[in-house]
């Protein structure tokens, strides 16, 4: 990370509304993302640059809102929202537990989560070749698709493994691991539509206040979904701790593929309006 950031250029938003520098400003966009659409996304910070000199107040805020199209801002919380309510938060969060609870022992468990991780840095790279070939929306909902088989399949194998352990081979313990490798692989895919798609519907004028709120939304809807990991365990059993997410898995299918446009290659003035 560090190698990286230490040759990627400033921020252009920085550079433009911060340093009020729109000639490294330029630079920096074209290093980005190449001449052409570097002269749109650089028109665009100066019309943001230009609301931002009015006095920053809730008032203003609320006519940000106003002014911003209720389904541009929709698809951005939904596309961000969706992510959280794959199950994220519970299974990093708490997936060592699950495994420990489940028979692997605590270097298996601590190993098991770490192959997750790897999983998740693997396919981000994929995802970023993916998401121009495929589109954002399609992306998307294969994400979704594959996270949903992933908490589905975890709930079935660790429910033969509490009716049976005794009879099952220890091994049988890393169906459940592999039920989250699944799951981490796509999630990437679903991150990474997920937040492109929220940043493109929104026009600069009011993407900052937009993908604020959204992101805000999705911090609290992550808190409660962490939330139900321990009562649900202690009520129901390790089993069912994914089963929220299980259950949401249908309706927001439904959800994104009446709700969310496909955005690339498209004219997003039309999503916009």
């Amino acid at each position: 990370m560090l190698i990286v950031v230490t040759f990627a250029h400033e921020s252009p938003r920085a550079l433009i509304l911060s340093a009020n520098d729109e000639k490294r400003g330029l630079k920096s966009l074209e290093f980005y993302l190449g001449k052409e659409e570097a002269k749109k996304t650089f028109d665009s910070l100066l019309v943001e640059k230009r609301n931002r000199k009015e006095k920053l107040s809730l008032k203003n805020a609320l006519q940000l809102f106003r002014r911003a199209p209720v389904k541009a801002l929709a698809m951005a919380a939904i596309a961000l929202t969706v992510q959280i309510l794959s199950g994220v938060s519970v299974i990093m969060g708490f997936s060592t537990d699950i495994f420990l609870a489940n028979g692997l022992s605590l270097d298996a468990a601590t190993r098991s989560t770490l192959v997750l991780g790897f999983c998740n840095f693997v396919t981000s790279f994929i995802s970023v070749r993916l998401i121009e070939r495929l589109g954002r929306r399609r992306l998307l909902l294969i994400g979704l698709i594959g996270t949903t088989l992933a908490t589905w399949s975890f709930t079935g194998f660790s429910l033969v493994f509490s009716y049976n352990n005794d009879r099952l081979p220890p091994a049988f313990a890393y169906s459940m691991v592999a039920s989250l490798a699944l799951y981490s692989l796509s999630y990437s895919f679903l991150s990474a539509a997920g937040s492109t798609i929220a940043a493109e519907v929104c026009d600069q004028s009011y993407r900052s206040i937009a993908l604020s709120f959204g992101y805000f939304v999705a911090l609290m809807v992550s808190t409660l979904t962490v939330m139900t990991y321990e009562p649900i365990k202690t009520n129901l059993g390790l089993s069912w701790v994914l089963l929220p997410f299980s259950s949401l898995a249908l309706p927001l299918i439904i959800a994104l593929y009446v709700c969310i446009s496909e955005t690339s290659g498209v004219d997003l003035e039309k999503i916009r309006v």
